[in-house]
């Protein structure tokens, strides 16, 4: 390691990048506030009627590309012996 003194990056801090985060901050603050204000089904469409509200869709989209996933690795590294060693 070298003993060079630490010194600032420089830079300008508001950039195109920190301004998009900002606003998903900002975004993502407004569910929370709504969450804590009006209880779960303000943010998630749950309620007695439709229990299931959106998160059904969200498991199938979601569940079917993690299985759709999971079984194209074991199709490759089991039955096609394919891993990633270099002979």
């Amino acid at each position: 390691m070298s003993n060079t003194p630490l010194r600032p990056l420089g830079g300008r801090l508001i950039t195109p990048t920190t301004v998009a985060l900002a606003i998903l901050v900002i975004i993502g603050g407004y569910f929370i506030v709504q969450r804590y204000m009006h209880g779960l089904g303000a943010v998630t469409n749950l309620n007695q009627g439709y229990p299931w509200g959106l998160w059904i869709a969200v498991d199938i989209v979601i569940g079917t590309a993690f299985g759709c996933g999971g079984f194209a690795i074991a199709l490759l590294v089991y039955i096609f012996n394919k891993t990633n060693t270099i002979h």
